[in-house]
């Protein structure tokens, strides 16, 4: 395979297109947000995750009870909690909020299945870089786009993009990025379901879950003594998943305006006389501090 830069196009050898590959904001691999195949799956990481030894486990205990070692602990405290952000590993397809759709990652596939890929998907979003074995990449010069949009995305307005986690995983992996999880509940409110409660500790920046109301660490939802939760219920028939956060980055102040690549509420943004409606996907917003205060406007009406 053959890919140039300029023109975007993935070729085979002999010049023969398989796909042109681009994306409008240049977005990366690494700032995507990881989507395994179950949404409450946890984030996979790398060996450095596990726990070596008795201060490992002491500190880990202390990170599930939320509480700050002796002063004498706090450099090993403060490495260990260093590693324990791990690296992530690297998944077969990751979300983007931006779009709504998920982006596969071609590295692992050969020439002809990532051809047959296109062949049952033309509109399928690729990732493909020069670690693939039988790739040669047309080398080029160029410039960087000033407003990609990943994690640290901007608009071109110069408002910073508050990206949406949609899985466990992704929550996780944000958090070791630095970000506070904004958990808001994206799942109907039904009788029939599995439950399921999340929650960040900020001091030590580490996400908890449990499914047993014995084991269940901080409130039931909300925050309290510096402790995030949300209670979801979910039934796998109706919705691939009902856990969602806005990955809220440590340098906006309340006030700040923002943008939302993936609006989690229900509001309405069109509606058509004859019954049908649409919601909001994206739009600007306010931090106050505690929460995205969202534009709220009067729906289009579409009469026909």
């Amino acid at each position: 395979m053959q890919y140039d830069p300029a023109t975007k196009r993935l070729e085979t050898n002999d010049g023969d297109l398989i796909k042109v590959i681009s994306c409008p904001l240049e977005k990366k691999w690494e700032e995507l947000m990881p989507m395994p195949e179950k949404w409450d799956d946890p984030l996979r990481v790398d060996d450095k995750m596990k726990l070596q030894g008795e201060e490992d486990v002491h500190f880990f205990m202390l990170a599930q009870a939320d509480q700050e070692p002796e002063e004498s602990e706090r450099a090993a405290w403060l490495s260990w909690k260093e590693r324990m952000r791990g690296k992530p590993k690297d998944y077969l397809k990751k979300y983007c909020g931006s779009c709504q759709k998920c982006v596969v990652n071609a590295n692992k596939f050969s020439e002809s299945q990532i051809s047959a890929l296109v062949q049952v998907n033309p509109e399928i979003c690729l990732h493909l870089s020069s670690e693939h074995p039988e790739l040669t990449v047309k080398r080029t010069t160029g410039e960087e786009n000033d407003w990609e949009c990943g994690y640290q995305g901007i608009t071109q307005q110069g408002l910073p993009i508050i990206q949406t986690a949609r899985s466990l995983a992704a929550i996780e992996d944000g958090v070791r990025r630095g970000y506070r999880p904004l958990f808001v509940g994206a799942d109907y409110q039904g009788d029939v379901g599995n439950k399921l409660c999340v929650s960040y500790c900020s001091k030590a920046n580490v996400v908890l879950y449990e499914r047993d109301f014995r084991a269940m660490f901080g409130p039931m939802g909300g925050s309290k003594n510096g402790v995030s939760s949300i209670m979801v219920r979910h039934d796998d028939a109706r919705h691939p998943s009902p856990l969602a956060a806005y990955m809220i980055p440590d340098d906006i102040t309340p006030g700040d305006r923002v943008y939302v690549a993936d609006i989690i509420e229900e509001i309405e943004s069109q509606r058509w006389n004859q019954g049908d409606s649409w919601r909001l996907t994206s739009s600007e917003a306010v931090w106050t501090g505690e929460k995205l205060e969202i534009e709220r406007r009067e729906p289009v009406m579409m009469v026909g």
